[in-house]
């Protein structure tokens, strides 16, 4: 069997030939023909000794195929095409709001955060969330960065002020400082003087306590001498007394004596004897009525003198009775003057540690100062540069 009825009751080609002769069952031959490729499919038969082939052109075999490729690739071409229409707008779509969205994210990075000029359509994919998170976030940073600004403008005239307020507390604590230092050395020098003043009165107490002991021996001996005086005042008295009777007996016996010269003269040559014994004795009388008046002068005068000597000691001696209460009270408030000095002293020895301590404590605080000021400093140059860095972006 052949597609060209030329060939149709001729003999078959040679190649059918070396197949019966081989005894194939079954297969496909090839061959040139005319200037033709030609294929043919051939089958033994069963029961008779045949060979059944059917033979055609290679182009009459393929040429459905190559229309069935040629449609195929006209459709492939057209789907392609298609496919790359599609997929260009649908790149188109997706790259023309990621560039609106890479421009944004240019600006961003420049520092502009002004608003977008590109106008992204609303989309609920992915590109339409990333486009609004770029919005969100250019708006967030805006306000962010308002409010950095706003807080390094505050934090810079805070920190100018802490720097203002910390270099006068500098100078302030420096001249406390200074006036402590004054101070401790006032406190030193008073508490020299104070210790040299605890010193003298513990002297002067015990001078007043030596000088209260003399007093009261004093008055002692003035009051035996007073007692003395008195004792004597008495023998005076005794004396005068004692004088007074001798006066009298001396008076007396003049009286005799005189009447002893009368009784004599009366008696004549025979009282001549006792009237030189009258006339001495009458001497005698005379010489110790003198004598006693003498010693009757001495005594008044004695008694006198005796008498204001008596009164001047017990004068004196209600003197050193004032004299020693008013030394008793002279040494007890001299006892509380050393004892107030001992605490003055004391007190004044805290004191001086205390301002000791303020001094150290006025040390540390102007470091601690100066420290601050410092540290307000870095935060005014930290300021500055925050405000510097904002200054970066443009709102």
């Amino acid at each position: 069997m052949n597609t060209d009825y030329n060939k149709v009751n001729t003999d078959a080609p040679q190649v059918y030939k070396e197949v019966f002769d081989k005894k194939l069952s079954k297969g496909v031959v090839e061959y040139t023909a005319n200037n033709h490729k030609m294929m043919g499919s051939y089958t033994k038969m069963k029961y008779v000794p045949w060979i059944t082939s059917m033979t055609m052109t290679s182009e009459e075999i393929f040429a459905e195929s190559r229309k069935a490729i040629l449609s195929g690739i006209v459709l492939g071409i057209i789907t392609i095409v298609a496919i790359a229409i599609f997929i260009n707008i649908f790149i188109r779509s997706i790259t023309k709001p990621l560039s609106l969205v890479v421009d944004e994210a240019q600006k961003i990075e420049r520092g502009d955060l002004t608003e977008f000029t590109g106008k992204i359509k609303p989309r609920k994919d992915e590109i339409g969330i990333l486009a609004d998170s770029f919005a969100n976030m250019r708006h967030k940073l805006v306000e962010t960065i308002k409010e950095v600004n706003d807080a390094s403008i505050c934090i810079m005239n805070a920190s100018e002020k802490l720097a203002k307020g910390n270099m006068e507390l500098s100078r302030r604590t420096e001249a406390q400082s200074a006036s402590l230092q004054q101070t401790a050395a006032s406190m030193e020098q008073m508490a020299s003087t104070i210790k040299s003043s605890t010193e003298y009165s513990i002297t002067g107490n015990n001078m007043m306590i030596s000088s209260k002991s003399s007093i009261d021996e004093a008055g002692d001996i003035i009051i035996q001498t007073t007692k003395n005086i008195e004792e004597v005042y008495d023998a005076s008295t005794k004396i005068k007394n004692i004088t007074k009777i001798i006066e009298d007996i001396a008076f007396q016996t003049n009286i005799l004596a005189l009447n002893a010269s009368v009784e004599t003269a009366r008696a004549g040559d025979q009282g001549k004897g006792f009237a030189v014994v009258a006339s001495e004795v009458r001497n005698l009388a005379q010489t110790t009525q003198s004598s006693v008046k003498d010693i009757t002068d001495l005594v008044e005068n004695a008694y006198d003198k005796i008498n204001k000597a008596t009164e001047t000691a017990h004068h004196s001696q209600e003197i050193f009775a004032d004299l020693r209460a008013k030394i008793d009270e002279t040494a007890n408030i001299m006892r509380g003057i050393s004892s107030a000095a001992v605490e003055q002293q004391s007190g004044v020895e805290q004191v001086n540690r205390a301002v000791s301590e303020m001094d150290g404590a006025t040390q540390m605080n102007n470091a601690l100062v100066n420290d601050a000021e410092n540290a307000s400093k870095d935060l005014v140059a930290q300021a500055n540069s925050l405000q510097q860095a904002m200054k970066f972006f443009k709102l």
